[in-house]
């Protein structure tokens, strides 16, 4: 994040969108099943990705890539640490289309997401 800010224009903005911890928490502890089957289909892939990516890096796609998270966030802790090197006006906002999105067609959109906006 410090990266971001020091590079970003002085009143630009940065926009990040991260899996949501306390959504996921919630939609485990709404799960009235007796195991988890992340593969099934009326689970969240954001869920999927938010929890078991935090430790392992699996491959996407046939490319050569790699969905990791390296830290799971909540609102608040997103926040906290997006302030702590110096954004400004943080919110949450959340985008319903992908011209919302600024043309990206990701995670985003996802219920599951969270969605930040801030000002250097």
């Amino acid at each position: 994040m410090k990266l971001y800010y020091k590079y970003l224009k002085e009143g630009g903005e940065l926009i990040i969108g991260v899996p949501d911890l306390d959504i996921v928490i919630k939609k485990i502890q709404d799960n009235s099943r007796k195991h988890l089957h992340f593969w099934e289909q009326d689970f969240d892939p954001i869920a999927f990705d938010c929890l078991y990516s935090a430790f392992y890096a699996f491959p996407i796609t046939n490319a050569n890539q790699h969905l990791k998270h390296y830290t799971v966030f909540n609102e608040l802790s997103l926040q906290s640490l997006l302030e702590s090197v110096g954004f400004k006006h943080v919110k949450r906002f959340r985008c319903k289309t992908i011209d919302e999105n600024h043309g990206f067609d990701d995670g985003m959109l996802s219920p599951s997401s969270l969605n930040m906006i801030c000002t250097k």
